[in-house]
């Protein structure tokens, strides 16, 4: 399954993503850490197949979603995002996105949650999205804020990562709250354009 944009391609992750991710990871290492446990010195690429191999499973069973972000013109891996476990009887999941540090302030996390946002409310029919982020992890309470997700409430020392508690900021976002921002956020992030959906290759 693939959701383009302009500029941007999500793609059902596959195991030929994974050394493509694994070096992504290791250069933004020192940025990524403070927020991703997950990101550790001896994390490697055996690590990072197990986890796609994983991914693959959940998304076979309809558990949850994970997607590589490219380039669409270079096929460069920009970062990862997916969902946690959807709650399919309440319609309703989280999602989380890293993006490697060599393609900070592009507007590729924004470009690329907005494609997810538009996958699970439009194509899955979900009703509710949340996410959560470290409140001193500055830019990524500003993606989640630009496409319009309420602030539910704060999670002190909520998260761990090494030995340092987070809090966490909640958001969350309904379906009718996104549909009534589509055209907006269209006309904002995607140059006014549609995502495309395809699923020929999920």
């Amino acid at each position: 399954m693939k959701i383009y944009s302009t500029r941007l391609c999500l793609s059902s992750i596959s195991i030929e993503d994974a050394e493509d991710i694994y070096n992504e990871i290791v250069f933004s290492r020192i940025e990524l850490q403070p927020w991703l446990p997950w990101v550790t010195d001896s994390f490697s690429l055996e690590d990072e197949k197990r986890f796609i191999q994983e991914s693959n499973q959940k998304m076979f069973e309809n558990e949850s979603f994970t997607f590589s972000i490219r380039e669409r013109t270079t096929n460069q891996l920009i970062g990862t995002i997916g969902t946690h476990p959807i709650e399919w009887g309440n319609q309703s999941t989280a999602i989380g996105y890293w993006t490697s540090s060599r393609f900070t302030k592009k507007g590729y996390a924004t470009e690329s949650t907005l494609l997810l946002l538009e996958f699970l409310i439009c194509e899955l029919k979900l009703h509710r999205v949340s996410a959560t982020a470290a409140k001193k992890n500055i830019p990524s309470n500003r993606v989640i804020e630009k496409l319009g997700f309420r602030v539910e409430g704060e999670l002190l020392q909520a998260y761990k990562v090494g030995n340092s508690w987070q809090d966490l900021v909640s958001y969350a976002i309904l379906d009718w709250e996104y549909k009534g921002k589509r055209k907006e956020l269209r006309e904002t992030f995607l140059v006014g354009e549609a995502p495309k959906i395809k699923f020929e290759d999920f």
